[in-house]
Order: structure tokens, then sequence, then C-alpha cells
């Protein structure tokens, strides 16, 4: 997945946790700990000078080994009281493990939970963390019917990046605004998305950004989109694809006519994000290519050399972003839409293959 400069549309993007740590005001305040060695140490600080523990407001936990106990994770986590951002990311540890770890445990300032526990385990955690506004977790474990997040209660949440079959669990009946849906594998895309546009499509809830894996060979997707949240005003749609479908050409903005009368159903859209497997003109990188690519989406189309009246352009969408590859480069582009519509190309940068984008 493309992740770059996501910060109009999402705010679950890799310049978050920099955004954080810039914005604590002592030195003390975010914590990193990604080895047994780093626990044991900040341990041994935050035993002999509560001071520093509680001047902790982000703590970010991550390990890639399984810690041979808990119990210090667990003395860490209780006595770091004030917290308010909390990534805890641990592999290859087991359930019971988790239990241990995360039962009785309350942070009550949290406000910003990552984490890759298993969903019935921390469905228990949430429902005593009602001050949670940011959520990003991994996928479901094995065995569940249906997400055990379902019927959750979040007051303050608003912000949710998890697993497309979990979000629409996670969103009923709370104040989400804000949606990254993923599909954690290239298996089983389709329906996935499908489903979860369905029943967003029911719930009274408004939100305004939605960010989403999704399959390429879904032609109808922008009006599923519009018929689940129509007040979005940011829209960023990722493809995931099979192998097949990589291969594939068959592309549901290729017919531009169609992709642009399906924008105009998103009336508050005003930025729109496309990251494509495949290019997205004969030469990629093209300016003037492009920028027919992006008109034409808008509804700026031209007919004897003559623009479409404004009646016809999307009422709102200012922004572009488009990310592609061809010839194992990643192109990546901007387009704004000045006051008298007249769009331009802001940013154009291309990265080699393995590139970090």
């Amino acid at each position: 997945m493309f992740l770059t400069n996501l910060s109009p549309l999402y705010p679950f993007n890799p310049n978050l946790l920099q955004r954080q740590i810039a914005s604590k005001t002592r030195m003390e305040s975010v914590i990193f700990i990604s080895s047994e060695d780093r626990l044991d140490t900040f341990l041994t600080t935050i035993r002999s000078n509560g001071a520093i523990a509680d001047s902790v407001r982000s703590l970010h936990i991550i390990f890639h080994r399984s810690p041979r106990s808990v119990s210090k994770l667990r003395e860490c986590l209780k006595r770091l009281r004030f917290i308010e951002d909390l990534e805890l990311m641990l592999q290859c540890i087991s359930i019971a493990q988790w239990v241990r770890l995360l039962r009785g445990i309350r942070a009550r300032h949290l406000e910003l939970l990552y984490t890759n526990a298993p969903h019935h385990i921390l469905a228990d955690f949430i429902q005593f963390h009602p001050t949670i506004v940011y959520l990003k977790i991994d996928r479901c474990q094995p065995g569940f019917p249906s997400c055990p997040l379902e019927a959750g209660a979040f007051p303050a949440l608003s912000d949710v990046a998890a697993p497309a079959s979990c979000v629409s669990s996670i969103v009923q009946g709370n104040p989400v605004e804000r949606v990254l849906a993923t599909q954690p594998t290239d298996r089983d895309v389709r329906l996935p998305c499908i489903n979860l546009l369905a029943s967003l499509a029911t719930t009274s809830i408004a939100i305004n950004v939605l960010q989403i894996d999704f399959d390429p060979t879904n032609f109808d997707i922008l009006d599923r989109i519009a018929k689940a949240t129509p007040y979005i005003t940011a829209l960023n749609l990722n493809e995931k694809c099979q192998q097949l479908n990589r291969i594939s050409r068959r592309r549901a903005w290729k017919d531009a006519r169609n992709w642009a009368k399906s924008l105009k159903k998103l009336t508050y859209l005003d930025t729109l994000s496309l990251q494509t497997t495949i290019p997205l003109m004969a030469t990629p990188g093209d300016e003037a290519q492009e920028a027919v690519v992006v008109m034409r989406w808008a509804g700026v189309v031209f007919t004897n050399n003559q623009q479409a009246p404004p009646s016809n352009h999307h009422p709102n969408l200012r922004r572009i972003k488009l990310q592609y590859l061809a010839n194992d480069l990643n192109y990546e582009s901007q387009w704004g839409r000045d006051s008298i519509a007249q769009w331009s190309r802001t940013t154009a940068l291309v990265f080699g293959e393995g590139d970090e984008l």
C-alpha cells in the first residue's frame, strides 16, 4: 500500500508519530521500547523516579520476538498512569499472555490505541477506556462468526483503522468520522469491501474521510461509496489486487465519463487519491497526459476544443492525487484546482522499484 502524504486524508500515516513527538513539551513524554533489555532499563528508571513515569504521555512497545514473560510489560503499563497514546505491537505471544497483560489495566487518559491484540481480548479492554479517539487494530482471530468488537460502545471514537471486515462492527452506533478500511491479504478483497459499504449505508453516522482497499474490477465502487458515505470530503482508493487482476488492465476509472459521473454523486468531495498497480496513461509521468485524466475525472471535458461549462464540473473537487506503477517505477503526482477552475500539477515524483513512497 502507498502511504505517502496521507495527512489531508487520514491521521493514520507514517508522519503521525513524528508530529506527536514534536508536540510534546518534555523529553521523557515519548517512550519507545523494542527489546526486553530496553524494557528492563526503563523499569529500573521509573521504579526509582515516579515523576518520570507520570511524565510519560506516549508509549510505543514493539516486540518482534516473543518476550520471555509479560509480567514486566504489565508492570510498565500499570506504572504509567497518564499515558494518552499507546502502541502495543507484540509478535508471537499467546492468547493467555495477552489476557495476563491487559486484564485490569486502566489508562484513564487514553486517546490513541494501536495494537495487534486479539479482538475478543481487546473488546474487554476497550470497554474500560471510553476516552479512546483514535483506534488502529490488526485482523480478527479465526474462529469467530463476527468481530468481537461488534456492538461495542466507543463514545469518543472518531478515527478507525481496521480490516474492512471489522470496521462495520466498530462504527455502528459510534461517532466515527474517519475510516481506513484495509484488507490484510490479496485474497477476497471484493467481498469485504462490498459488505463494509453495504453496512455503512445502513448507519446514521456521517463519515467524512474514507480510505479503503478495493478490488479494481469492482466497477461500481464509487456508486457504492456514494450510497454508503454521501458526505465524505476526502476519499483514498487503494487497489488491492489478486495476481490475475494485476495482469489485467480492466479498471473502472478507464471509463472516464462514467467515473466522473459517479464522482459527482459525492457532492462534498474535496480530495481524491487513487493508487493503482498499472499505468494511468500511455506515457507515464507526462504532464499533458495526466492533465487529460485529471480533468476528465473532474468533469472538465472538451468538445471541438471548447471546455465544458462549469455546471458540468464536479462542484467541490479541488485536489487529486495519483500514484501508479509503470516499468518498475512508482509515479506520484498531485493536482490542484484554482479559483477559476483551472487544474495544475503541484507535485511530480518518480521512485525506483523498492523505494519507499
